[in-house]
């Protein structure tokens, strides 16, 4: 299975003192996902120029009870707004849910 889009950043929020950028564009979750029951998983965030990195994110749902069916949001692990550009993709590896 190749890789999975799970958002396009178009709004991002430094959060947590900085520790955390809160990409705001909610999504919904891959199956591959949520059935792993994992939180923290590694993407890869392909910007507009081209350049590619590896992040560790974090995904959540809303606070607010009433977003809940807006989807999912993503916290990117020390990234700030100037490394997640407008128009970055997250993408996800479902091998890393196999073991592989």
């Amino acid at each position: 299975m190749s890789q999975i889009l799970l958002t396009t950043a178009t709004q991002v929020q430094s959060v947590r003192s900085g520790e955390w950028l809160l990409v705001e564009n909610p999504f919904p979750v891959p199956l591959v996902v949520r059935t792993a029951q994992i939180t923290r998983i590694r993407v890869t965030l392909k910007r507009p120029d081209g350049t590619s990195v590896t992040a560790i994110a974090a995904i959540t749902r809303p606070l607010d009870a009433a977003k809940r069916e807006e989807g999912y949001f993503c916290l990117l692990k020390n990234h700030d707004e100037e490394s997640v550009p407008h128009g970055t993709e997250l993408w996800l590896d479902p091998a890393d849910f196999r073991g592989e």
